[in-house]
């Protein structure tokens, strides 16, 4: 797939949206790790409501973090301004959030 990329085969969007299925099980099952210490060790609420919203909201801001740093990725192709432009970007958004 990265060949048929490079070749001008698939867009941006057909791209970044492939990447980010193929790493969805990986983006599921980190969420809920990281979840699960600070939620239940440090006692916020015992509710599994409260679990599950906050797991939730894990999963799609990792996502959405995914998806903005394939696309700044990918729309620049130099890795160090790749890596300059996605955290100023990501810093912006939790700035004004």
């Amino acid at each position: 797939m990265a060949n048929a990329y490079a070749s001008d085969h698939y867009g941006l969007i057909t791209w970044t949206m492939a990447q980010m299925t193929a790493s969805l099980p990986y983006s599921l099952v980190s969420s809920f790790i990281f979840q699960i210490p600070f939620h239940f060790l440090v006692g916020l609420t015992t509710s599994y409501e409260a679990f599950y919203h906050s797991y939730f909201m894990n999963i799609i801001l990792f996502i959405f973090t995914e998806a903005v740093v394939w696309c700044v990725v990918e729309m620049t192709r130099n890795s160090q301004l790749a890596v300059t432009g996605a955290t100023t970007v990501m810093g912006t958004f939790y700035l004004y959030r």
